[in-house]
């Protein structure tokens, strides 16, 4: 009896862990969800020879075999143009076990246009990239843009999307001083940035706790 107890328990445990890439049904409170619904942007993402599906096809199979522990992600059974990603805030920063969604849509044209993406921010200022509307800093999407395009020696290269999602949790969600530069290590914000970026980073934790319990 013992043994079929502790079996059991094994594989509800197994079952019930959180998988880190899965596609789900039900798309309806994506922020995009009115998004490439004209006849032509609709056959991008049904018909298996267009570069978009092909890419994104691609992209899917990479996010299920290479997304850091940090990072979840949500496809769409229906909506393969349209992607969610949540991002665990990193231990030793602002935002330590913070949980931040990115709703992501893929334009028809895909890749040779990036995604747009959205931060669903519940109203808080949480990063001088973030913003309480959802929009997020043009520079900082131009950044991951041109990072992929010249960082060869990136495992993520081959996915724009991995590449953007990754990006947000390690140069955005990251130990950011007063001004959102991100000059210190996670794990060591306290200590190698100045007062005001100290001040600035405890204002960022009061605003993450509170939103977690929000």
């Amino acid at each position: 009896m013992a043994a079929i107890v502790s079996g059991e328990s094994k594989k509800s445990a197994t079952t019930s862990k959180f998988p880190h890439f899965d596609v789900v049904s039900d798309e309806s409170d994506h922020y995009y969800v009115k998004s490439n619904q004209s006849s032509k942007d609709k056959k991008c993402f049904i018909d298996t020879n267009t570069s978009a599906y092909r890419t994104i096809m691609k992209e899917w199979k990479i996010l299920e075999k290479q997304l850091p522990e940090s990072i979840y992600v949500r496809t769409y059974e229906s909506r393969m143009d349209l992607l969610r990603a949540v991002i665990v805030g990193a231990a030793g920063t602002p935002y330590h076990d913070g949980l931040f969604f990115f709703d992501i849509v893929f334009p028809s044209d895909y890749p040779k246009q990036p995604p747009k993406v959205r931060y669903l921010s519940r109203g808080y200022h949480m990063n001088p990239n973030l913003y309480p509307d959802g929009y997020v800093l043009v520079s900082t999407l131009s950044l991951t843009s041109t990072s992929l395009d010249t960082n060869t020696t990136s495992k993520t290269r081959t996915s724009r999307a991995l590449f953007i999602i990754s990006t947000f949790g390690e140069f955005i969600l990251s130990a950011v001083d007063a001004y959102g530069n991100g000059n210190a290590t996670a794990g060591h914000y306290q200590v190698n940035n100045p007062p005001s970026s100290r001040v600035h980073n405890s204002a960022q934790f009061q605003k993450n706790s509170k939103k977690m319990l929000s």
